[in-house]
């Protein structure tokens, strides 16, 4: 059986047990696999260890114990010893006691041995008497220095072990703070690269009028898009500049950068902070641009002219396809008044 079912079986610890194996008490089978030994347990084990156990619970030694079991014929006069031992200790015990129930008010361990110097003390304890310095004895010089040296020399594989790991966690953190800087520094690089701007210059010529009026009464019109458009790393797209009409100049747009974050969160705060911003002074715009992957620049932009008598908003989306080279357009007029507070004038532009 294992140990585990063994220290089931007698209560005792697994420590305990490989105690007794090393004082010779039991010896288990132990056999080897694979550069492991493990040892097998039998029912005479189990009993010997119950049996040892309980001798050691009566203040039997070790050595008493291994006589007794090897030599079963001594079992009467180890008894009778250690009967005669127990109460020769319990003599001394009770004439300690009796001491000690004389002795007090003693402040110090000087005044307290002067009180119990007069008594009849016992003997020195036997480990004072004859001390046992067998483990120092039994080396020689030489085995002394061979002990010396290798503890030494563990100490120092131990040392030098630390130091290498402490060595190895440093350089780690170094090279992880170094590999986060140039992450960074790539990332901003690259961010800031992108913001570099794409040119945009755009006249064409068409009509335009009110939507709700025949298309013969429309006037001609010329729009222009001057300016750039930014496509930056993790932010959205915007558009800087202006958007001119010739002969509807009411509808001009000059147009701010509007630096958005695409990350969610962010793109929140920034439009809470941008619509807190927009509601001091006489104009509140905003505006909206796209460039998508077609090439296609598309500008929306809604302005509200505040403080005025005639409050009204003013809307421009404008698409431009670069690849067919090709602009349509749509502005509305909002108006509002006492008696019409949403009256929408809007505006068709067709290019010629």
């Amino acid at each position: 059986m294992k140990i585990s079912e063994v220290c089931d079986k007698t209560g005792l610890t697994k420590r305990t047990i490989r105690f007794y194996e090393e004082k010779d008490l039991i010896a288990p089978k132990c056999e080897d696999k694979d550069g492991k030994s493990f040892r097998e347990y039998s029912n005479d084990d189990v009993r010997t260890l119950n049996a040892v156990s309980t001798l050691r619970r009566l203040d039997f030694s070790i050595d008493e114990i291994s006589q007794m079991i090897e030599k079963p014929e001594s079992i009467g006069k180890t008894v009778l010893a250690h009967r005669s031992a127990l109460w020769e200790d319990l003599s001394g015990k009770r004439e300690i006691i009796d001491i000690l129930s004389r002795v007090n008010g003693a402040e110090d361990i000087y005044a307290l041995s002067d009180m119990a110097n007069g008594e009849a003390l016992s003997h020195l304890p036997l480990k004072d008497i004859e001390p046992d310095f067998s483990k120092f004895e039994a080396l020689t010089y030489e085995e002394k220095n061979q002990a010396y040296e290798k503890f030494h020399n563990e100490q120092l594989g131990r040392l030098f072990v630390s130091k290498k790991l402490g060595l190895a966690k440093s350089l780690y953190f170094k090279w992880l703070k170094r590999a986060l800087l140039l992450g960074v520094v790539v990332l901003l690089a690259a961010v800031g690269i992108s913001f570099i701007p794409e040119r945009v210059d755009i006249t064409k010529n068409g009509s335009m009028g009110l939507s709700h009026l025949p298309e013969e009464s429309y006037f001609a019109e010329t729009i222009t898009i001057s300016g750039y458009v930014f496509t930056p790393l993790l932010f959205e797209d915007f558009f800087v500049g202006d958007v001119t009409f010739e002969n509807h100049s009411e509808l001009n747009i000059h147009a701010e950068p509007l630096i958005q974050p695409e990350i969610p969160i962010l793109n929140m705060l920034c439009e809470v902070l941008i619509n807190a911003d927009n509601t001091v002074g006489d104009i509140n715009h905003s505006i909206y641009y796209t460039y998508n992957e077609d090439e296609i620049l598309d500008i929306s932009i809604s302005v509200n002219r505040r403080g005025s008598p005639q409050t009204g908003d003013r809307q421009v989306q404008i698409k431009y396809d670069k690849e067919k080279d090709s602009l349509t357009a749509f502005s509305a007029e909002v108006l509002s008044d006492k008696r019409f507070p949403y009256d929408y004038e809007f505006y068709d532009f067709y290019s010629r």
